[in-house]
């Protein structure tokens, strides 16, 4: 018979497992092995290769701001900006320095971290919409620096991108890069869930509901906040060294500030705070995007008189709709909709719960 310190133990560990039960993991599993099987599969063409591509960078950049702004509350609009960070100095340390791409990346990562926890600094001071402000102008600075410094980024045009090596074998084919591309994916997402569940994540947490309380329970706030600025922007460089070397030519219109607003969105319309949250949202938002590229020129065809006005547009329609329809209806995220979806199917668990 097992003591009642020992179930409760037992129970606390199950609470805090990534994978809670033997179907998830199994679930899991399928999913790695389809993931990493999938350019080995004759119907896939370089286009969806290319376009999981897309989606894992993106998630990664998404997943880091969640880490900053879902989970710690720190408002951000430059982690595009952070991207462009990472991306030109991995470009720069492996096309000027020589350094191999394993080396600038963590360079990339780090150095934009360090880049973000600078600005950061204006969020022991502001916070809200004023931090919001703050890291808008940290996006014109750095898009200002990127087109000003040609001898370094090329400037306007633009910079030449050599791809990846490992033991002489340079991963110069999609499908090839590709693997790159999702290991880091994994891993991106390995150390974010586990980062979550530490004391770090905790503490995140607490000043992310209310940073006052936090302090008064002895968290160090300002500590933690450029922590956060840390971690979130260093998800950004790795993200932007994967996409620049994914491409064979970078240029600044890559990192928008139209850009930085969809990663916001997406967050929202996944669910603030969580890594699940940020993958749904990525996967919706770019999914809608991609079938809305497809479909905008079709009906163009049957409306000849809107092809070149709101089709046009219509991936940024469909996003804008999206985000409003989640603010007002679902402002906790499609992650607060998987769980009342599982919920229903545990009747028992969640009386059990209630009572």
């Amino acid at each position: 018979m097992l003591l009642p310190d020992t179930v409760a133990a037992g129970n606390y560990r199950q609470e805090l497992a990534i994978l809670k039960t033997s179907f998830q993991k199994g679930m899991l599993a399928i999913f790695f092995v389809l993931l990493i099987l999938l350019p080995q599969f004759p119907f896939v063409s370089d286009y969806w290769v290319r376009i999981v591509i897309n989606f894992s960078i993106t998630i990664i950049t998404v997943v880091g701001l969640n880490i900053l702004t879902g989970l710690c509350g720190q408002g951000s609009i430059a982690q595009a900006a952070f991207m462009a960070v990472g991306a030109y100095l991995s470009v720069i340390l492996t096309g000027k320095c020589g350094l191999p791409f394993w080396v600038a990346l963590p360079c990339a990562a780090v150095f934009a971290g360090t880049l973000g926890a600078f600005f950061g600094l204006s969020a022991l001071k502001v916070r809200g919409l004023y931090l919001f402000l703050v890291t808008l102008g940290a996006h014109f600075i750095i898009e200002y620096a990127i087109i000003h410094i040609p001898g370094l980024t090329g400037g306007q045009t633009g910079i030449a991108v050599s791809p990846p090596k490992l033991i002489g074998y340079a991963f110069k084919s999609l499908r090839s890069y590709y693997y790159i591309v999702i290991i880091f994916l994994i891993i991106a997402i390995f150390v974010a869930k586990n980062l979550i569940r530490t004391h770090i994540g905790r503490a995140w947490m607490a000043i992310g509901n209310k940073d006052m309380v936090a302090k008064a329970m002895g968290i160090n706030v300002y500590h933690y906040k450029l922590l956060a600025f840390f971690v979130g922007c260093a998800y950004a460089g790795v993200a932007g060294s994967l996409w620049a070397h994914s491409k064979s030519w970078l240029a600044p219109e890559d990192f928008s500030l139209m850009q930085a607003c969809w990663f916001l969105g997406m967050i929202i319309v996944g669910g603030l705070g969580t890594v699940l949250g940020s993958i749904l949202g990525t996967v919706l938002l770019l999914g809608l995007g991609e079938i809305t590229t497809y479909a905008g020129p079709a009906i163009g065809k049957v409306f000849p008189a809107l092809s070149m006005g709101i089709f046009a547009a219509s991936s940024q329609l469909v996003y804008s709709l999206i985000i409003l329809l989640f603010l007002v209806f679902e402002p906790d995220g499609l992650i607060h909709l998987w769980y009342r979806v599982r919920m229903s199917f545990k009747p028992a668990t969640r009386d059990k719960e209630i009572t």
